[in-house]
């Protein structure tokens, strides 16, 4: 079992029933969880944030203690505020809370019942600000590791412990959350990219935005939330997705309303009854397909990035679609464990024949074939292509103009076709309309 922390619930989720209940409400912002001495803590705002995010200022977090019937039994709160709770973790008798609105780690002895600040930030201007915005805390081997998510690319800082001496700083990952290992390798949820990260360089597709994880002999679950406007996201649909120790897609947990899934904490009930534990019915599960709201296997490029550099062999995206604007052009995508085919929809608007060879790292896949202006799909065989990151280009052998090919036109950019999607399938290719071609035959749709 796992319980699930999100923008307005701590949740418990049985993997095994597919059911899930809610443990606890009414706390405002729920997010860090861990376990001490067989206690729950669960960290929790007492506020949903504000559309501007004016009013973390005002915030005054607590950490709730609930017992092994998931019954709170205690909630602590220190003298100073905590705002911007986020992760936290227990170390020796201590809980330790990422306080990211002040930059700052505040540490509950609970020998004591005291409060201490820790502040990380080797620059001491950095303090009670904003600058890290400090998300995750961990005990890893003989250290102390902190994700700076810096609100872009990120760092894991480690600290010797327990003298907190700053040992070094590893970047990894953009607006990061989380610390796992992965094959030995430390790793992070690089959630602005919708990816999974490691320092050995192991990539793995989430989709959305990954936050909060979970695993255990047989799974691993990621957290993914939906990039929304932050005046919806405590209402929006969370997604926990589901894959096998070998990091193969298995199933999708559509929760429904409960807003960002922010951490997950596997637990043990140890056979005890889910006394007063209510159902929550607001759960739909896909089993070995990705729910249609918020799917993990698809890349839309009208709908991916700002047009920033990734971008600059690319014309502005258009609604679910983004025109080539180069003879080779491409984009940054990952293959994940267990997927073997390759779905490409695509537009030409060229009045004659046209045809686009489509390759992954340089290796032709197979080509989309438009014998006129129209629509064009095809499912290609990857045919062994190493997992991980690899660039997916499509190559046209001229670029046309609008201003020339289409009577009454004005536009007068260089166009190659308009790519609507590309879609990672599993195991056999979806046949639905679909031709599985290989290297250098056609298709058309």
């Amino acid at each position: 079992m796992f319980l699930v922390s999100t923008s307005q619930h701590v949740l418990l989720l049985d993997t095994d029933q597919k059911t899930a209940y809610r443990v606890h409400s009414g706390k405002g912002l729920y997010y860090g969880l861990c376990i001490h001495n067989g206690r729950i803590v669960a960290a929790c705002r007492n506020r949903q944030p504000s559309p501007d995010d004016s009013g973390r200022v005002e915030e005054r977090g607590s950490l709730l203690f609930l017992d092994e019937w998931l019954n709170v039994e205690q909630e602590v709160q220190p003298s100073f505020p905590l705002r911007d709770v986020d992760g936290i973790a227990s170390v020796d008798e201590m809980i330790w809370v990422t306080c990211a609105f002040d930059n700052l780690v505040a540490i509950f002895n609970l020998a004591t019942q005291t409060w201490t600040k820790w502040y990380p930030a080797s620059d001491p201007s950095a303090r009670n600000q904003d600058v890290h915005h400090f998300n995750t805390i961990a005990k890893v081997g003989n250290r102390l590791a902190l994700v700076a998510h810096n609100w872009g690319h990120s760092h894991i800082l480690f600290y010797r412990y327990p003298s907190l001496e700053l040992s070094q700083a590893c970047p990894l990952g953009v607006q990061a959350h989380n610390v796992f290992a992965v094959s030995g390798a430390l790793a992070t949820c690089s959630s602005a990219e919708g990816l999974l990260v490691s320092e050995s360089g192991w990539r793995h597709r989430t989709g959305g935005f990954p936050r909060g994880l979970a695993a255990t002999d047989e799974l691993r679950l990621v957290g993914v939330s939906q990039n929304t406007s932050r005046d919806s996201r405590s209402v929006a649909n969370g997604v926990i997705r589901i894959f096998d120790n070998r990091w193969r897609y298995q199933s999708d947990y559509l929760l429904r309303g409960v807003g960002m899934i922010l951490d997950i904490l596997p637990i043990s009930l140890e056979g005890k009854a889910l006394v007063g534990l209510e159902p929550w019915t607001d759960l739909e599960v896909f089993d070995a397909q990705y729910n249609p709201e918020n799917p993990g296997d698809s890349y839309v490029p009208g709908q991916l990035g700002a047009e920033d550099s990734r971008w600059l062999e690319w014309h502005a995206a258009e609604g679910t679609c983004r025109w080539t604007g180069a003879c080779d052009a491409g984009l940054t995508e990952v293959v994940n464990a267990g997927e073997s085919f390759m779905t490409v929809n695509a537009i030409s608007g060229f009045g004659g024949r046209y045809g686009v060879d489509v390759a992954l790292d340089g290796t032709v896949l197979g080509q989309l074939d438009f014998p006129t202006a129209g629509e064009a799909s095809a499912t290609f065989a990857l045919r062994g292509h190493a997992l991980g990151r690899a660039r997916l280009s499509f190559r046209v052998p001229w670029l046309w103009q609008p201003v020339i090919q289409i009577p009454g036109s004005s536009d007068s950019r260089f166009l190659g076709v308009a790519v609507s999607l590309v879609r990672l399938l599993p195991g056999r290719a979806d046949s639905r309309n679909q031709q599985i071609v290989g290297d250098k035959n056609t298709s058309t749709s």
